[in-house]
């Protein structure tokens, strides 16, 4: 019997590790079981699926896959905990019964089969909360539309796979020179979010900025029941959440669905310079024939001029003959800039509100933000969520700063299925021809940093708090997306006040 003891504790160590992962997993996908099923049918979810014993990287605090440490995924752990003593306990009992060995063999044999079914354990822990919140959903969607149909507000959808949440804001900040308007916070964009924030924010402002996101096919279709767009922005399409729709057939139709929801000959906006936008402007609108306006590219309804760089990174650019510095950071807002300054034209905005919303709109977490550390360092923050082209994006940026040493810390990127490899692979590339130093310090794309930049890679989690504590005025680091708290803490201890 010690024997089978001994194999218990030997064991312990990885279903703990393998539990905290799971929850980890299903905390990312909203604890929704449409988002696990479609990570399991995702090659990504199916790896992940099938990874039954953990990486020696795993077991540290870096390499360690963990959850936030909310209310609910304690509620979670507890839940999944009472599942999986329960199980231990039927195994126990039957290896303490008066059984020749084989029963002790079938004991183990039954152990190990509970340790390959731990994603389940977790899954049954969780679906309490699951059937709550599925009830509390419902109930909040139903609050919430009654406020907007009580005043009918212009409701304006942004869509897209990125750059969103950026020009949500961007629009919050101009409209608001003429009209009072109501905008969903950060990147709130689910059922719930929405909803909740619409219940706890509306107060009859004559329009509504709502930011529509999917995971799924037909996620944006059911939002826009109970929040029916008038107006929709299409800021454009990446391959981030590939992995969850599984083609890229089935991601452009998903975004679609916003635009197909119109009504008959309403108005679209879209960015034209990004072809995936356009077709998802297209498709959209095949049935209710909405008009394009695109607001970027060689059809292009504005014209926003000499775009440049100062030497802080901010934008600026010329309209009407008019020279205009924004505190935006990086080339890369110039396409949402646009967005901002032709919807304003549609909403009757004149030209003097236009360009002092644009001169006057200060970034917010949603956006690049820039700082000056203790150090002397010059900081740029892109840690809200990551995509290829704001990466790409945020590369270019980098290497136009006049900073002789320049860092990138980045933990890569999640979601982009079986992309994920050629994406990393590519801005590695990328990162190692501006001859930038490089600490990854995650799990997504570290074999593809770690290929391209061999030794001369940053992954050590105290390596990489010395380099950030041994900067100077002639350094500027990039953060690209989201790092370990112990970094965020460290950062937010060296920025300036």
């Amino acid at each position: 019997m010690w024997l089978f003891f001994f194999f218990l504790l030997l064991t312990l160590p990885f279903v703990l590790v393998r539990t905290i992962r799971w929850l980890a997993i299903i905390q990312q996908k909203e604890y929704r079981l449409d988002r696990l099923w479609a990570f399991f049918h995702s090659a990504e979810g199916r790896a992940e699926l099938f990874r039954f014993w953990s990486k020696p990287k795993d077991f540290t605090r870096l390499g360690m896959k963990r959850p936030r440490p909310t209310h609910r995924v304690l509620l979670v752990a507890l839940l999944s905990s009472l599942v999986l003593l329960l199980e231990m306990g039927g195994v126990l009992v039957l290896s303490m019964l008066q059984l020749p060995s084989p029963g002790y063999f079938w004991a183990v044999v039954l152990w190990v089969v509970l340790y390959l079914l731990l994603p389940l354990t977790v899954i049954i822990g969780s679906l309490p909360t699951m059937i709550l919140s599925a009830l509390i959903t419902y109930r909040t969607l139903s609050q919430a539309r009654s406020k907007l149909l009580q005043t009918k507000p212009r409701v304006i959808g942004i869509g897209g796979s990125y750059g969103k949440t950026s020009t949500k804001h961007l629009l919050h900040h101009f409209l608001s020179q003429k009209y009072t308007v109501f905008v969903t916070p950060k990147s709130f964009n689910t059922k719930l979010s929405v909803a909740q924030s619409i219940v706890a924010g509306y107060k009859k402002q004559q329009i509504a900025l709502l930011e529509y996101g999917a995971y799924i096919t037909g996620e944006i279709a059911y939002l826009t029941t109970w929040f029916p767009p008038e107006i929709a922005v299409e800021t454009g399409f990446t391959p981030q959440h590939l992995s969850l729709f599984g083609t890229r057939e089935n991601s452009i139709l998903a975004e679609s669905e916003l635009i197909a929801a119109l009504p008959e000959n309403g108005v679209v906006f879209c960015n034209g310079q990004d072809s995936g936008a356009v077709e998802i402007c297209k498709t959209g609108a095949q049935d209710n024939h909405a008009q394009i306006k695109m607001y970027s590219g060689s059809q292009s309804l504005i014209a926003l001029e000499n775009s440049r760089l100062n030497d802080k990174g901010e934008l600026q650019v010329t309209w009407k003959k008019k020279k205009i510095q924004t505190k935006l950071i990086g080339l890369q807002y110039l396409v949402n800039l646009q967005a901002a300054f032709l919807v304003s034209q549609e909403f009757g905005l004149s030209d003097s509100e236009i360009i002092e919303a644009a001169e006057t709109f200060q970034p917010n977490s949603s956006f690049i933000e820039a700082m000056t550390l203790k150090t002397g360092a010059y900081f740029i923050n892109d840690g809200g969520t990551s995509n290829p082209m704001g990466f790409n994006a945020a590369l270019d940026l980098l290497a136009a700063l006049p900073y002789p040493k320049k860092v990138l810390l980045t933990a890569g990127m999640i979601d982009l299925g079986e992309e994920s490899r050629q994406i990393h692979f590519r801005l590695a590339t990328k990162a190692k021809e501006l001859q930038l130093t490089v600490a990854h310090v995650g799990i997504d794309g570290h074999d593809e940093f770690a290929e391209v930049f061999a030794e001369e890679l940053v992954t050590d989690l105290d390596a990489v708090q010395t380099l950030i504590k041994h900067t100077d005025e002639q350094t500027v680091i990039l953060l690209e997306g989201k790092v370990p708290k112990v970094l965020e803490d460290q950062i937010t201890a060296l920025v300036q006040r």
